[in-house]
């Protein structure tokens, strides 16, 4: 055997009891991070009443959406997972809620881009706590053999916090709007800031219900060492690390670019309005994200039991390659129906990848070391995905596809361009993942 087909090794079984209760922390991060996606993602449901009020251009609001929010989550990450790899997680994870909750609340008093920016800033520092710790947690927790799906529910979180961004914002927006406005707890609130005051109430609620997780033992913690020998560890494989979380930077640039433009792309190029776009991506994204994640966690997980070593890059660069046609097919559509069945497709298809890319970096990396691997693999594709993403669709709209249909058009080059990029970096990475692959894991 060259190493690439093996068989693995069959791990000792668990307790009925201990199972149920990673299921349990699985479900209760999974939800948590769809709170976490709900806040992030209302934005690009009131684009267009934040540009109008606050007087913003459209690279204005790519900043805003992305660079903003990329800024602290992206420097604060490092230390957060090498805090992930030492503290209690559930805690910290816990703390990061408090703070993005709050933060998410406070952009409803926002009066100028400046003050907008700094919420949104305290957003990405809080929410930089929940994927390194949540994925520490469950690879402490979740039997070997059931992680990739594992993965895939807590990523499905994220996939469906935008769903109801969409769906419960978009119609919520124009019905406040209709009125005149909404007032809660005594104040009233134009119709975008009461979105925002709202989307803190379920943060507020599951703070308590994070306390009630108990922290695993750690079988590494005695053997727990400083960053720099935690880096210095990484360096080893450097090649591998910079390879797979570029080829997923790709994935996520995909997915961001579409939370923030799709919605804008509907109201401005095809005539609808916020609340019918809002309600349709919200039910397009309710199916596909969820069976493309699990989908792609089933394939990884399946390969694993095959002895497939490097399935992770095979499945990001498949999934990458089958998102260029829905691609064509919603920026090249003047059909409604036919813009939003690209839509649908674009959503499944780079779904696959997800639970590979995050799975792909436990694999490659000892148990001490996962937390600060996993937030530098957050920091990378935030900065990249986030943080440039949103922000060149809206430069290539304010100043290269002008006119009807432009913004469209930005939003499908951009994919186009870095799915093809990332699908080349993926295939061309699996030999160093392979080599950098312990033992006889996938």
């Amino acid at each position: 055997m060259n190493g690439e087909f093996e068989r693995v090794p069959a791990e000792p079984s668990l307790s009925r009891s201990r199972v149920l209760y990673a299921w349990y922390v699985t479900v209760l991060m999974s939800l948590t991070y769809l709170v976490s996606l709900i806040d992030r993602n209302l934005l690009a449901v009131a684009l267009a009443d934040v540009k109008g009020e606050l007087h913003l251009s459209d690279t204005e609001l790519g900043v805003l959406y992305g660079t903003g929010f990329a800024l602290l989550y992206c420097v604060i990450s490092i230390p957060i997972g090498q805090l992930a790899d030492r503290l209690n997680r559930k805690n910290l994870i816990a703390a990061g809620l408090a703070i993005w909750t709050l933060a998410t609340i406070a952009t409803a008093f926002s009066h100028t881009f400046r003050s907008f920016l700094f919420f949104r800033v305290l957003v990405g520092m809080g929410e930089a706590t929940l994927v390194p710790a949540g994925m520490s947690l469950l690879m402490n927790l979740v039997p070997k053999s059931q992680q990739a799906r594992a993965t895939g529910i807590f990523a499905m979180g994220g996939s469906q916090g935008q769903t109801v961004a969409f769906l419960v914002g978009g119609p919520l927006l124009t019905m406040w709007a209709s009125a005149g406005g909404v007032g809660i707890l005594g104040h009233h609130f134009v119709a975008w800031r009461g979105l925002f005051v709202l989307a803190g109430i379920p943060g507020l609620i599951l703070i308590p219900l994070l306390l009630t997780i108990r922290e695993p033992p750690r079988p590494h913690a005695e053997t727990q060492v400083p960053i720099r020998a935690t880096l210095r560890s990484m360096q080893v494989r450097w090649k591998t690390y910079l390879l797979h979380f570029s080829s997923f930077a790709a994935v996520a640039t995909v997915i961001l670019v579409l939370a923030a433009w799709a919605l804008s792309v509907f109201v401005r190029n095809h005539g609808v309005t916020a609340a019918t776009a809002g309600v349709g991506l919200g039910l397009i994204s309710a199916a596909s994200m969820p069976s493309g994640t699990f989908l792609g966690a089933w394939l990884l997980d399946r390969l694993t039991a095959k002895g497939v070593r490097g399935g992770s890059p095979l499945v990001i660069g498949s999934s990458l390659l089958l998102c260029i046609p829905p691609a064509l097919i919603f920026g090249f559509s003047h059909s409604t129906a036919w813009a939003f069945v690209g839509y649908g497709l674009l959503l499944f298809t780079v779904a696959f990848s997800i639970s590979p890319g995050w799975m792909g970096v436990q694999t490659v990396t000892p148990p001490e070391n996962r937390g600060l691997a996993m937030a530098l693999f957050v920091a990378l594709y935030t900065v990249i995905a986030l943080g440039l993403g949103p922000v060149i669709v809206g430069a290539l709209s304010d100043h290269m596809f002008k006119g009807p249909g432009g913004l469209a058009l930005a939003v499908m080059t951009s994919i186009i361009a870095v799915c093809v990029a990332g699908a080349a970096v993926a295939y061309g990475g699996r030999s160093a993942f392979i080599a950098a692959t312990p033992g006889k894991e996938a």
